[in-house]
């Protein structure tokens, strides 16, 4: 007997000692925050190095210090990918180990590498430049597959932030460069796609969700106000250049490709179960509304595994060896967690880069064209699903509602009852369709008769049309007293700017006094013309509001800004660099005695080694 109970006590001791182990590794591998620094063979720490989950979008750029920290409970891998520009990338196995010291070998591959980033209206050598500009090409990108560009450069770029605005499918990210700026006005950077600034339409869920990732070639940010200075007023908050790609006359690829991707809801709120709520209401004795029979669990029943399916087919070459192009069209289809949410985007694209007179003139023809097509997800439903009552059905079979539960004492008055989550997904629908093209011609002549001037020629447009229809059936709960209502917009807004740019650019390397310099001198004309339309409403049965009409069909605010600029780049001995430019800008919102405002900008640099 005794024996039979040590061996009892034992066991027990055994599961004890188990289940204290399994749980402390659950803590260790998804509770796991892990901190660590960055440094050089020198052991000098390496500012906005990137550390990231390795095949994921998880990760973090270094600090001041070099320091990072990461939370990497979200995610079953444990292997980290850290990179720096001009060291060679290092992937470092996570195991237990909580604080990390990482250090980077140089590249020695790479230290002859010229590297030529845009820096608005020309390029330059990176090893020339005095504003503060960060570049990333393709070789960098991010190759977990993304939804929107944003996600390419995600924790690649020190200084720039990205913020997920929603977690709505096909919604992209808001860039902050070096925080932000203004309290009250946007912070949003100027985005200057294949020499074409863009404005944000509204129409889609983001200005950049019209671009397809895999038509992307490299992305420049402008962050200071030395590098932004060129492009005036509209680059108070950093510049963010975007080149698609393009063709090549050496050879012909053709690509296509496809992915799969499925997305849950990792985790749910915590709240009572039917039991648990039916023994609270019994312990308080009384309840307002009458308890049900059933077990609901309204979080199960609005979230769902999400799917997305992304295709993408892709050819590019040259003709006869004189018109090398590019083409390109990609589909993606992205279901929310959220139920009923939807998000579908067709884009094409079509880049042509010719040269003519033994390559005096340069031509680059750049046209994109995009569908988006978005059903919203009423957001409201999440939080009814964390108070709506557990013990009562989804469905009942009374049909005055749709044949969905609801708390029908509160009719003459739903605001002051708890909607079901799941008629508020089911009845109501938004679906939003944007359409919008993005194209222009520039061509880079160089003169014959003097090869270090340059004449550039950029015309360019934006326009876009978008259509909305919000509609919600006649027996919805909280709309049943005004009988449901349908709002379509046929078109909502249509968007047309203009762009025509030119400006000349001289370079000159002097040698007698170990100097080079170039000059950029141009002139601007943008024009936005914007039309938004207005219309009645109908009931859900098709009869119109008639105290829904608008005062007037349509409006159409418009401006333009007319700019002057110039910009000197000066050399000395290759180590002492003066950068100045100064923009000139005149915009038809401000009266004719404020209309104009300079902006210039002096920078200096010494290379120490």
């Amino acid at each position: 007997m005794i024996r039979k109970q040590f061996l009892l006590n034992q066991n027990s001791y055994k599961k004890l000692v188990f289940l204290v182990l399994f749980n402390l590794t659950s803590f260790l591998f998804y509770g796991q925050v892990i901190t660590g620094t960055v440094v050089d063979q020198s052991n000098e720490t390496l500012i906005g190095a990137s550390v990231v989950l390795k095949g994921t979008t998880i990760g973090t750029a270094t600090d001041f210090d070099g320091n990072f920290t990461l939370d990497i409970s979200k995610s079953q891998v444990r292997t980290l990918v850290v990179s720096f520009t001009g060291y060679k990338t290092k992937e470092v196995s996570i195991g237990n180990q909580k604080n990390f010291i990482v250090s980077l070998a140089e590249d020695v591959s790479t230290l002859g590498e010229v590297v030529v980033v845009a820096i608005g209206y020309g390029n330059k050598k990176i090893t020339d430049l005095t504003g503060s500009i960060a570049s990333v090409s393709t070789k960098d990108f991010q190759k977990a597959p993304v939804t929107n560009v944003e996600g390419l450069i995600a924790n690649k770029l020190p200084g720039v932030q990205i913020t997920p605005t929603s977690g709505k499918p096909g919604a992209g990210g808001s860039i902050l460069i070096r925080g932000g700026s203004s309290l009250s006005a946007t912070n949003d950077p100027l985005i200057v796609i294949d020499g074409v600034p863009v404005e944000n339409s509204k129409s889609g869920p983001g200005i950049l969700s019209q671009l397809n990732p895999n038509d992307i070639e490299s992305f420049t940010v402008l962050k200071d106000a030395s590098a932004s200075a060129i492009y005036g007023s509209r680059a108070s908050n950093g510049v963010v250049i975007i080149t698609t790609k393009k063709g090549s006359s050496n050879k012909f690829d053709f690509s296509v490709s496809s992915n799969i991707r499925i997305s849950s809801v990792i985790r749910k709120a915590d709240v009572l179960s039917a039991d648990q709520y039916r023994e609270v209401v019994k312990q308080l004795g009384t309840s307002s509304t009458r308890l049900g029979n059933a077990s609901t669990d309204w979080q199960d029943e609005i979230f769902q595994q999400a799917i997305a399916k992304e295709h993408n087919v892709s050819a590019s070459g040259s003709v006869m060896s004189v018109l090398p192009y590019r083409a390109s069209v990609g589909f993606l289809d992205q279901d929310g967690v959220l139920k009923t949410g939807n998000y579908k985007r067709v884009t094409a694209l079509l880049n042509l880069s010719p040269k003519f007179f033994d390559d005096h003139l340069k031509v680059n023809v750049n046209l994109k064209g995009s569908f988006e097509g978005e059903r919203e997800a009423n957001e409201k439903a999440i939080r009814n699903a964390t108070i709506f009552d557990p013990t009562q059905s989804v469905f009942m079979e009374d049909q005055t509602y749709g044949g969905y539960f609801q708390y029908v004492q509160f009719a003459n008055n739903p605001g002051l009852a708890v909607t079901n989550p799941v008629s508020m997904l089911k009845q109501a629908k938004k679906i939003n369709q944007s359409f919008r093209s993005i194209g222009n011609i520039q061509l880079d002549y160089k003169m014959h008769f003097l090869p270090d001037l340059h004449l550039n020629v950029n015309a360019g447009y934006d326009v876009s049309r978008s259509i909305s229809r919000n509609a919600v059936d006649f027996n919805y709960f909280e709309n049943d007293a005004a009988g449901g209502f349908i709002a379509y917009k046929n078109p909502d807004k249509e968007v047309k700017n203009l762009l025509f740019e030119s400006y000349l650019f001289y370079s000159k390397e002097l040698k007698s006094i170990k100097s080079k310099f170039d000059i950029t001198a141009g002139y601007s004309f943008n024009d936005f013309l914007t039309t938004n339309f207005s219309y009645p409403s109908y009931f859900a049965n098709g009869a119109i509001n008639v105290n829904s009409y608008p005062p007037f069909p349509f409006d159409k605010p418009s401006n333009a800004i007319v700019s002057f600029y110039g910009r000197l780049n000066y050399t000395i001995n290759e180590k002492y660099l003066l950068t100045a430019s100064l923009r000139r800008d005149g915009s038809s919102r401000f009266s004719k005695e404020n209309r104009w405002g300079n902006f210039p900008s002096v920078a200096l640099a010494w290379k120490m080694k």
